[in-house]
């Protein structure tokens, strides 16, 4: 059984665990140690995420199992979206982080689709994202859910000027 709820205030500092714990196993079996404590110390404090979680602009889903909370989402709402989008009405997937001991269990799945739900309810026309160039495991499963790619933008992780493509998706 899967429960997701819309983040709140509440919430800070669980979101920032699952952010800090999924991001790290994710990413740092292929980066620079401080590079990562760098963006992760000022990416997923608690305070940074109450910050997030206050704005009208972002909206986060939580998701936690049996086992506990697992998984999160943050939508982005106001960024400029990629150039292929043009001027539809769109929205920012910026954050998917699902700790490792819950991969394969279909947690990502849900939290995009009820990410993309929110987005329908909104009227958006397009839902996009970026993911790391050298993350084949996302970009497949991104691929998967009808994302296609759309163009490229650079993604700073401490000293590491990294690239993310961009994928989008109509809605």
């Amino acid at each position: 059984m899967m429960d997701i709820v819309i983040a709140s205030r509440e919430h800070a500092a669980l979101v920032a665990q699952i952010s800090r714990q999924s991001f790290d196993e994710a990413f740092s079996p292929t980066n620079d140690q401080d590079d990562m404590a760098d963006y992760m110390d000022t990416a997923f404090t608690e305070g940074q995420i109450a910050e997030e979680l206050e704005d009208v602009q972002n909206t986060f889903l939580l998701c936690s199992t049996k086992e506990g909370a697992c998984g999160i989402s943050k939508l982005r709402r106001g960024v400029p979206a990629p150039e292929k989008i043009g001027n539809a009405t769109s929205i920012e997937l910026q954050r998917l982080y699902v700790i490792e001991k819950a991969h394969g269990k279909g947690v990502g799945r849900a939290l995009l689709e009820k990410s993309m739900e929110i987005a329908r309810k909104e009227g958006v026309a397009y839902i996009w994202l970026g993911v790391w160039e050298h993350n084949p495991k996302a970009i497949r499963f991104y691929q998967n859910m009808g994302f296609e790619f759309c163009g490229s933008h650079d993604f700073v992780l401490g000293r590491d000027v990294q690239t993310d493509l961009e994928m989008y998706r109509r809605l």
